[in-house]
């Protein structure tokens, strides 16, 4: 077999903000090397939330990279010293008012270009506990949706971008569902 094992030789930050931007340099197997951008980033959390009536409770939110409004999953990065249930049911919280029982299912990275792993949770019994009163730059409106209808909005695009997609589909495929 053909070694693919790549060796970092060189990294540093050329960007940072929200997410920062790291140049790695890595040695190939032949020797040769070459730089590649990476997007550093928090480690994150997505939720299949379900009410008892099989409704889905879904989020609208603009979204800048694309300069468009999604209906997605209810999610977002995991805090310093907060383990990914924690965040799960904060984030479910604070975006929707609701909560309920939640079960890990399964974690993805971002993207082959991003540092984030996204930690998916499927939450049943879905409660609205309290009214939402969203932080600055926080825009979001709420939506219930029938779980049937959910993914039919799936398979025809007009639900979420490709992480809650992915999330979509593995606790689906974990209800059996699909």
């Amino acid at each position: 077999m053909k070694e693919i094992n790549w060796k970092k030789i060189n990294e540093k930050i050329v960007y940072s903000g929200y997410r920062d931007i790291i140049k790695r340099t890595f040695k190939f197997p032949n020797n040769k090397t070459s730089d590649f951008d990476i997007v550093s980033s928090k480690n994150a959390v997505n939720m299949l939330a379900l009410t008892p009536d099989n409704e889905v409770i879904l989020i609208e939110q603009f979204r800048p990279g694309p300069e468009k409004k999604f209906i997605m999953l209810s999610g977002g990065l995991i805090n310093d010293k907060e383990t990914p249930l924690n965040a799960a049911k904060r984030e479910m919280l604070e975006e929707t008012g609701y909560s309920g029982d939640f079960e890990f299912i399964s974690t993805f990275y971002q993207c082959a270009y991003m540092t984030e792993k996204v930690y998916c949770y499927i939450v049943r019994n879905c409660k609205k506990l309290k009214n939402v009163k969203h932080e600055d730059g926080e825009f979001l409106n709420l939506i219930k949706m029938p779980l049937n209808e959910f993914r039919v909005g799936l398979k025809t695009g007009k639900i979420g971008n490709i992480n809650e997609l992915l999330t979509a589909y593995i606790c689906l495929d974990y209800l059996n569902l699909l």
